[in-house]
């Protein structure tokens, strides 16, 4: 994650998202959760906890999928 935050602020958003593909999405469910923190959404609970459950998600099949292609090579 911190790889692809340091490809991220330095201009290279493919390489971000090659390192970490969750990272973004992370970085939009922080901000989300502070405009709801802010503004009190009325919904934004329900929205919070599916955006949770997507970089859950992302995060796992990520994993997975680094696991199986450092397996094949």
């Amino acid at each position: 994650m911190q790889t692809g935050i340091l490809l991220l602020l330095s201009g290279d958003l493919s390489g971000s998202f090659k390192t970490y593909p969750a990272l973004l999405p992370i970085i939009l469910l922080f901000g989300f959760l502070i405009l709801h923190l802010v503004r009190n959404i009325k919904s934004g609970s329900d929205i919070l906890k599916y955006a949770y459950f997507f970089c859950a998600g992302i995060i796992m099949l990520s994993y997975i999928y680094k696991l199986i292609i450092t397996k094949t090579q």
